[in-house]
């Protein structure tokens, strides 16, 4: 009787409007992040009989009834219990999903969801039990059952960041130069609850613990943009393989983008955050390796002039001038401080600003003996006692 029962309600689409514990309404970008409720677990229905590849005792009707507005490219639904519990989801086409034990002994269906309807049954493994339990459903890759982020509307990896995580919350990104499509683009959720203003002055924004993406450059790059686009104001970290950090908001508008020469391979963690704290917004992160069209509201960093260089003993050749703009840039100033770059000597501000030195130290440059001034950078001195080069 309970088979038949069961079986009637998963195909009739009416009757399992009605659910044990409710009706979830989602689209992408929906907060708070995960998504959570609770309920109990169990009932009289063998999971298996539906389908062999499922296990545990589920009730007649679903649990819950979780209708997806728009497609997902990526969804957990997931359920957390102090004892084993099993999960079974009927997909809009009727497919029957079904798992144990992903995480320990909780349950997860995880992927790609197309918009539709889906009943959700959190079952108990052994016959005759039932257990209270959280369902939660998640579009971060990095909230998994177990981890402590359970279905209670927290985002992310509490106020902790992690520096060296080998997974993002979103798609990752592997490049080389020439790579095609470009721009290339991918999709994720903005915001999070780590300040990011915590990571210098130039960074703005509320990011999630874990990297939104993580990007792996299987080369290097000598010009290389990454930008946000989004119908809310979102802002942009990244994190090189140096463990330096660069940050933008509001390079065109609302939307961030960081642009830089000389992007060496390697492993960058990037995070798209939200301006205001406690939101969360849809974006589209490009990668080009192109400058932006109209290069509106962007800094580009021209080619240093060349310096043809003869003298006795040396072939006549061609050799790179320093160049100030690159430096300051490179060592995550923001584009403000280029103005400091002005009239300087090329070779003197250099040394300054690779000595770890502030942009507006450039003007201990002023008059100055080059090479006395970039000795005294590489022997450690201060850049105010460069009046002694004069």
């Amino acid at each position: 009787m309970a088979l038949a029962a069961l079986s009637l309600i998963m195909a009739s689409g009416a009757l399992a409007q009605n659910s044990n514990f409710g009706t979830i309404n989602l689209r992408p970008g929906f907060s708070p992040d995960p998504w959570g409720a609770r309920g109990t677990s169990g009932g009289a229905s063998n999971a298996s009989h539906i389908d062999a590849r499922c296990s545990g005792w589920i009730s007649g009707a679903p649990d819950h009834v979780l209708k997806v507005q728009s497609h997902f490219g990526f969804l957990r639904i997931f359920a957390e219990s102090s004892d084993d519990t099993t999960l079974v989801i009927q997909t809009p086409r009727g497919q029957v999903l079904c798992n144990d034990d992903a995480y320990g002994l909780n349950p997860s269906v995880e992927g790609r969801f197309p918009a539709g309807t889906y009943r959700v049954w959190v079952g108990s493994y052994t016959q005759g039990e039932s257990s209270s339990y959280r369902l939660g459903v998640t579009e971060l890759r990095s909230v998994e059952p177990g981890s402590g982020h359970t279905a209670s509307g927290s985002r992310g990896l509490d106020h902790r960041l992690v520096l060296d995580a080998r997974r993002g919350n979103f798609d990752p990104v592997r490049l080389r130069s020439g790579f095609t499509p470009d721009p290339l683009h991918a999709t994720g959720v903005s915001g999070g609850q780590f300040d990011g203003s915590r990571l210098g002055s130039e960074c703005r924004g509320w990011i999630a613990g874990q990297p939104d993406h993580i990007m792996t450059l299987r080369g290097d790059l000598e010009f290389f943009r990454v930008f946000a686009s989004s119908r809310e104001d979102t802002t942009l970290i990244i994190r090189a393989p140096n463990g330096r950090f660069f940050c933008n908001d509001d390079t065109d508008g609302v939307d961030p983008a960081i642009e830089r020469n000389h992007w060496r391979r390697g492993t960058y963690r990037i995070w798209v955050g939200s301006y205001r704290e406690g939101e969360s917004a849809r974006y589209e992160l490009g990668f080009s390796e192109l400058p932006a069209e109209g290069d509106v509201g962007r800094v580009r960093i021209d080619p240093a002039p060349v310096v043809r260089v003869r003298g006795r003993g040396h072939r006549r050749g061609r050799r790179r001038a320093p160049d100030c703009r690159e430096a300051v840039l490179a060592a995550g100033h923001p584009s403000s401080s280029l103005i400091h770059c002005e009239d300087v000597d090329p070779y003197c501000a250099v040394a300054v600003i690779n000595a770890g030195h502030s942009p507006a130290s450039l003007i201990h440059c002023d008059g100055v003996d080059r090479r006395c001034a970039v000795s005294m950078m590489e022997n450690g001195r201060n850049p105010s006692e460069m009046v002694h080069c004069e």
